[in-house]
């Protein structure tokens, strides 16, 4: 992951709610519930981001309205939890 990701502001906190999930794993509303300050147009796009670099997937559940956005550390996203 290249250090351009991680000085943006909010990312290492998106990173750290996400490890605090069970298993990894927070809904949308659950980051943006934790991390209260932050808009939900900043924080799609840090999710966006993180994804992109493969610190995190996404799995969307389309099977029930409305439709839910689960993200999870890659095992590298644990990783660099561990590191900091």
């Amino acid at each position: 992951m290249t250090v351009k990701y991680l000085t943006k502001k909010w990312t290492l906190l998106v990173i750290l709610e996400l490890y605090k999930g069970d298993g990894y794993t927070r809904r949308f509303s659950e980051l943006k519930d934790a991390i209260s300050d932050i808009t939900p147009k900043i924080l799609s796009e840090r999710l966006k981001e993180l994804e992109e670099e493969g610190i995190i997937t996404k799995n969307v559940d389309a099977t029930s309205f409305p439709v839910k956005c689960e993200y999870t550390l890659t095992e590298s996203g644990v990783d660099l939890v561990n590191i900091i």
